[in-house]
């Protein structure tokens, strides 16, 4: 692509960070645009990722989208939308929200996961399933972590994966991820989980 997201956009001095939230979580739910979606791609880049009233306007945004314009904006800058993907994903890892809205957060993230096909998102979509689902005992949460791992192909993804499932503590783990559950998974996951699970255990 000839254009990139630019990261130095600015906020409208007018506007509250919650309004700003507001509108462009309306832009996504009305049938957004290629302008549109850089508008929130940019907006997402100005934001703090170390001030959690930036991350949490983040999280009341981006699960509106959808997975065509997930893919849209991967294909337009897939660096910059990446680096809001992993400022998404962190937070969502250790926030607070509610049981509703964590199936809305897991949804989106299993739609990344789809709409990127990027063995690095999916390592940031896995540890932040993992630990959404565990913080909240949310278990549709934990569904879609199992079938984000249903769907990995490649031995790169299933590395990432693995890797991520690593980075969390045994006792998230423990919760995430069962013995039935190892024995749903592509040989590649169950391979590299089979001795986690086992320390786990």
């Amino acid at each position: 692509m000839e254009r990139a997201i630019g990261a130095k956009a600015t906020h409208d001095s007018w506007e509250t960070r919650e309004e700003q939230a507001e509108r462009l979580r309306d832009r996504l739910l009305s049938r957004p645009g290629g302008e549109d979606l850089i508008k929130v791609a940019e907006w997402a880049l100005t934001l703090d990722e170390d001030n959690d009233d930036d991350m949490a306007s983040l999280v009341r945004v981006l699960p509106w989208m959808d997975l065509t314009s997930i893919k849209w904006l991967w294909e337009w800058d897939a660096p910059a939308f990446g680096r809001v993907i992993q400022r998404f994903a962190e937070h969502v890892g250790v926030g607070s929200f509610s049981f509703e809205y964590c199936d809305t957060l897991a949804n989106f993230l299993r739609r990344v996961a789809r709409g990127t096909q990027s063995p690095k998102a999916l390592g940031q979509v896995v540890r932040a399933l993992a630990r959404l689902g565990t913080h909240h005992n949310r278990w549709h949460v934990r569904d879609v972590l199992v079938e984000v791992l249903q769907d990995v192909k490649s031995e790169e993804a299933a590395s990432e994966a693995v890797e991520a499932l690593r980075s969390i503590p045994l006792d998230e783990l423990r919760w995430s991820i069962t013995d039935f559950t190892i024995r749903s998974l592509p040989a590649t996951v169950r391979a590299g989980l089979a001795s986690l699970v086992a320390t786990a255990s």
